[in-house]
């Protein structure tokens, strides 16, 4: 979980939902204070593969 941290321009305020394809977070721009919403996207992941 990423709440709390910093990334990048951003303060990382709250978890808005997740997924299989990643999580929506609420963050605020330390720069402009505008609050944002933006996803990071989960690692790949491999598929499985049948013989």
């Amino acid at each position: 979980m990423l709440v709390g941290q910093q990334l990048g321009p951003f303060l990382i305020e709250k978890e808005l939902g997740a997924g299989a394809m990643g999580a929506v977070y609420r963050g605020k721009d330390f720069g402009t204070g505008q609050v944002v919403a933006f996803e990071v996207m989960a690692p790949p992941q491999e598929e499985s593969r049948l013989a």
